[in-house]
């Protein structure tokens, strides 16, 4: 349940119940909590299934409110505009991650893109929600749920998403990273897939040429030439790594299930030297 807080106070100004009523799910969660328009005018967010019994059928009833829905918010958590595409079940488990991306590639409208646990990866225009998407296109692991947000790169004009099956004349790879371009007319076009491990995985970060991707279950890390899906670079780890890579400077920081932080300098491409931070 999204909440603005007064920092002066502090206290909480405003709440915003995506599935009215106690102990009715939809929760707003996943990797990247909620996005911001740059001028602060609205903000977005992905929800979670409900869990609310249909008083005709008595079975449960998974879309009651905001429940696996895009949502545009004011600041101050007032709902304008939403979008629950036709293509998700009304019953099971169908989650998006709660934080679509936000880009705008030239030429087109400010978009929102985001992925749900049915596999596929959807794309609105955000001024208009209720329209529908304009892409719906199934890309994602069958190995665990398809939650990860896309990343955009503004300077190569693509979208990459992770946790996308990696499928060659019909053999399933593994999961990775799947790359878009988008072209003059606002159009979608797959340019590259490249394995980087298995199941769920954090939205890979964007490093200018190079793209920075999380092995999920399977652990590691790899570095990714982002206009060819290249491997650059690859760090295996003991541990799953599903926290998403975080820039600092000029370094990459990670952590896995083992507890150990990892702070990746700029030699990474080439040597593949690491400081190696253990944490606690």
């Amino acid at each position: 349940m999204p909440a603005t807080v007064d920092l002066d106070g502090p206290a909480v100004d405003a709440v915003f119940d995506t599935v009215p009523g106690p102990d009715n799910l939809g929760g707003v969660w996943g990797f990247g909590g909620i996005s911001a328009e740059p001028d602060g005018s609205a903000i977005y967010t992905a929800v979670g299934n409900s869990w609310v019994t249909d008083p005709v059928t008595g079975e449960l009833f998974d879309a009651a409110g905001y429940g696996d829905s895009v949502v545009r918010l004011t600041a101050g958590l007032v709902p304008v505009s939403s979008d629950r595409p036709a293509t998700i079940p009304t019953a099971g488990d169908y989650d998006f991650g709660a934080a679509p991306v936000l880009f705008q590639p030239d030429g087109c409208p400010p978009l929102a893109a985001a992925n749900n646990k049915d596999g596929l990866l959807y794309v609105w225009n955000r001024d208009d929600l209720a329209a529908g998407p304009i892409l719906a296109e199934g890309i994602g692991t069958v190995s665990a749920p398809f939650v990860g947000a896309p990343s955009w790169s503004p300077r190569r004009q693509m979208l990459f998403d992770g946790s996308a099956a990696i499928v060659r004349n019909g053999t399933n790879l593994g999961d990775g990273v799947t790359a878009y371009t988008v072209g003059a007319d606002c159009t979608f076009d797959r340019v590259w897939s490249t394995v980087t491990g298995i199941g769920t995985q954090p939205p890979p970060l964007v490093l200018g040429d190079v793209l920075f991707a999380d092995g999920g279950y399977a652990g590691g890390y790899k570095a990714l030439d982002a206009t060819t899906g290249a491997v650059l670079f690859s760090f295996e780890t003991k541990a799953a790594t599903f926290a998403g890579p975080a820039a600092a400077g000029n370094l990459v920081l990670t952590a896995d299930f083992d507890g150990v932080v990892r702070a990746f300098g700029p030699s990474y491409l080439g040597a593949g030297s690491t400081t190696v931070l253990s944490y606690p």
